[in-house]
């Protein structure tokens, strides 16, 4: 959220006024750094989901169950390039 947020208000100075173009200015330059952000929690997810402790088990399979669609979701959304 916080590179979202810092890519959107440097469109500010580049000439683009509507909001839709400058969010998606934002995406294309921080999207990539999202895209592995999501891969390595996925991957971290699944890997405590297989330890012996009961609590973290259940804390991973539900970061990588709630997580990762959340993630498909907001990349097919209608500002995604």
């Amino acid at each position: 959220m916080f590179i979202l947020v810092f890519e959107f208000r440097s469109t500010a100075g580049s000439g683009v006024v509507a909001i839709e173009d400058r969010c998606r200015q934002a995406l294309e330059r921080c999207g990539l750094s999202i895209l592995y952000t999501t891969a390595t929690d996925f991957v971290a997810f699944s890997l405590g989901s297989s330890t012996s402790l009961p609590a973290v088990r259940y804390f991973c399979v539900y970061g990588t169950c709630a997580g990762t669609p959340r993630h498909v979701v907001a990349a097919h959304s209608p500002l995604a390039p």
